[in-house]
């Protein structure tokens, strides 16, 4: 795209067409913080850089994206650069007043903030990737439990508080149109924390130690390999006239319960975990799930009956809405297809 910048031109008779697609190619692909340092750039060159330094990255407009093209070497109308110029003579510099950052006494807690903050700093710029199509889906959810095992020291509060924030960012999300792309990034998190928070072992296994060493080679290992394969199963994404949003497969790691929803049939499937192990998937299907206790039962009336299971907080609320539903049930396969969504994990 920079050759094509390069070769604008306000005297071509095509220019106004081709100066469309490089702004809508900038608008939807170049950060704020990219479109600042351009703007900084170009105002260097105009001895007006104090006032573009001033200027926070999410204030920045259209005259960012002027100056991302006039540095590339387009040749833009007089008014460009007078824009640019007005904009910028309308900033005011505040001179910056020396002051001392207050450190941190060393203690259990300043540590627990510290990380928090590496942990919340290192996820969200992973929800931002996956945003922009720099992170597929199914690798999001292993990213953040990687996070959190790595940079949480090992601390189970840690993942509670990550869990708490993001949950209230979800709801708000959810209400707010102008960020509803965030809603399945941000159930994608909730679930994993959610998981992780129930299931200390995977975030101890990220601490240091002879203790953690021994549980990195042998949960931490065998997550590994159930979450590769549930990173190759098919299954549907979400379903519009319902509304609902599958859980990445990858969640099922380690759960000790999930729903699983079939689209086409209504089938609405359960899956408890065998005493003393977790859910996993091998191939193409789930494992490790007691087959005396999941079961399966046909929805009637899904529109009004998929809220319950979304709202679902724990096993026994799983077992009390299996009990509600009538008719007959059957023997569990867990397999996936094309239809199957992951409705819940626990």
């Amino acid at each position: 795209m920079d050759d094509a910048i390069a070769k604008l031109d306000f005297e071509l008779h095509n220019f106004e067409g081709e100066y469309s697609k490089v702004l809508n190619y900038i608008h939807s692909e170049v950060d704020s913080f990219t479109l600042k340092n351009a703007l900084v750039q170009y105002a260097t060159t105009i001895d007006m850089e104090a006032a573009a330094i001033a200027i926070p990255a999410n204030q920045i407009g259209v005259e960012g994206q002027i100056a991302y093209c006039l540095n590339r070497g387009a040749k833009l109308k007089p008014a460009s650069d007078s824009r640019i110029r007005k904009f910028l003579s309308e900033i005011k510099v505040v001179l910056p007043v020396d002051f001392e950052w207050e450190r941190l006494p060393t203690s259990s807690n300043s540590k627990n903030v510290l990380a928090y903050v590496d942990c919340y700093s290192q996820i969200d710029n992973a929800k931002t990737r996956v945003l922009r199509h720099k992170l597929s889906p199914r690798d999001f959810s292993i990213t953040v439990k990687k996070i959190v095992a790595d940079r949480a020291n090992g601390k189970a509060i840690i993942a509670k508080q990550l869990l708490e924030h993001y949950k209230e960012l979800l709801v708000a999300s959810k209400k707010d149109s102008y960020v509803t792309d965030w809603v399945k990034p941000l159930t994608t998190i909730v679930d994993t924390l959610n998981l992780l928070v129930n299931n200390r072992a995977s975030i101890r296994a990220g601490a240091k130690g002879a203790k953690a060493r021994k549980l990195t080679n042998t949960l931490a290992q065998s997550d590994r390999k159930g979450e590769k394969a549930a990173a190759k199963v098919t299954y549907k994404d979400e379903d519009s006239d319902l509304g609902i949003v599958s859980v990445d497969p990858t969640n099922l790691i380690g759960a000790e319960a999930a729903v699983i929803y079939n689209t086409k049939n209504r089938h609405c499937e359960v899956y408890f975990a065998e005493d003393g192990k977790k859910l996993s998937v091998h191939g193409s299907k789930i494992t490790n799930f007691n087959v005396a206790t999941s079961i399966g039962k046909t929805l009637r009336q899904p529109e009004t009956n998929l809220p319950h299971w979304n709202r679902a907080t724990t096993v026994r609320r799983l077992e009390v809405l299996l009990g509600q539903i009538r008719g007959k049930s059957w023997e569990l396969t867990g397999k996936f297809n094309r239809n199957t969504m992951i409705l819940k994990v626990l």
